[in-house]
């Protein structure tokens, strides 16, 4: 289960940015704390007077999410819709078991293609010509993000 318990300071060292950076996000509604699920608990929002958030894993990788695609260049609007994407694809971001996991994001004229998908399918997509190659793309490798960000949550 994955219970709240990680601070705003904790989400953010994992995350890589200032703890400010997390606030702002949070108060613009940029990022949001997680109301829970059938088999997650939701965030705290705060646990007593004089006490910060506390967080679950799914919302600490969303945050994580968020910085290192903002680092990559995209507007924190679309990092944080792109977390989303990927937080909600099966048990709040597993990868596949197979065949590796791929965050996939195609500029359009008509506005961003997000999708979550294998690394063989987008090397099929988009190293061989395609309908996709005159799109910008971002690709992150999710196994590698997801891999580093519990690597940092197990060091706090």
């Amino acid at each position: 289960m994955d219970y709240p318990r990680f601070t705003t300071e904790q989400a953010a060292t994992v995350a890589g940015v200032p703890i400010n950076t997390v606030s702002t996000w949070l108060k613009r509604g940029v990022i949001s704390t997680y109301p829970g699920g059938s088999d997650v608990p939701p965030d705290v929002i705060s646990p007593g007077t004089g006490r910060g958030r506390l967080f679950t894993r799914r919302s600490v990788l969303h945050i994580t999410m968020v910085a290192r695609l903002t680092r990559a260049g995209l507007p924190v609007d679309l990092a944080s819709m792109c977390a989303m994407k990927f937080l909600d694809v099966g048990q709040y971001g597993e990868c596949f078991a197979e065949g590796g996991t791929a965050l996939v994001v195609q500029i359009k004229q008509a506005g961003p293609d997000i999708s979550i998908t294998t690394r063989a399918k987008v090397a099929q997509d988009f190293f061989w010509p395609s309908q996709y190659r005159d799109d910008p793309v971002l690709i992150l490798d999710l196994d590698a993000f997801v891999s580093a960000a519990d690597r940092a949550i197990k060091q706090l």
